[in-house]
């Protein structure tokens, strides 16, 4: 039961950033304490974002962004399409 959550929200979170507009994120307001806190940028910071930007095809943008997402979005993919016996 507790890898179909994970699974599904995989599949939540892709669907999600693959329908909204990168443009809505950018507006909505930080959720990093890090950077509320202190003012700088952690590793994570733009993230969402850059997920976006990748599933809407900008991949030059969404690598200039934050480069974790080469990883994160396979990773993700991967949840979602991970079969379990």
């Amino acid at each position: 039961m507790g890898f179909r959550l994970v699974q599904w929200s995989a599949i939540a979170v892709l669907a999600l950033l693959a329908i909204l507009p990168t443009a809505e994120l950018a507006s909505m307001p930080v959720l990093c304490m890090f950077r509320r806190v202190w003012g700088w940028e952690c590793f994570g910071c733009g993230l969402t974002r850059a997920l976006s930007l990748a599933l809407h095809g900008e991949w030059a943008a969404a690598m200039e962004m934050n480069r974790l997402v080469a990883i994160v979005l396979p990773a993700l993919a991967g949840l979602a399409v991970w079969r379990q016996r």
